[in-house]
């Protein structure tokens, strides 16, 4: 349904973004996060597999490296980190 949608879906995280959050957001056209955001991907470390697309969304938006840190060792990103990797286009005060 976001891939759908015409018109720009602009996404704000606060606090942590995991799993199916995270996938969400991954479908936002924007997104802007909180200082204290943090990304997760903990799908691997408890042994299931995403299933709205997360392994190519995350590495067409960061990178294959920083996509495979955060999928498969379960790496949090914090607010910044994902902002200089272009995941996110600002980071805001909480």
């Amino acid at each position: 349904a976001m891939e759908a949608c015409e018109a720009p879906i602009v996404g704000a995280v606060h606090g942590d973004c995991v799993n199916a959050g995270f996938e969400l957001a991954l479908g936002c056209d924007a997104l802007v996060a909180s200082e204290d955001a943090r990304f997760v991907d903990t799908h691997a470390t408890i042994g299931i597999l995403p299933s709205w697309g997360l392994s190519v969304k995350l590495s067409r938006s960061v990178g294959a490296n920083a996509a495979r840190a955060c999928s498969v060792f379960g790496r949090a990103m914090d607010a910044r980190r994902a902002e200089a990797l272009g995941l996110t286009c600002a980071t805001t005060k909480d």
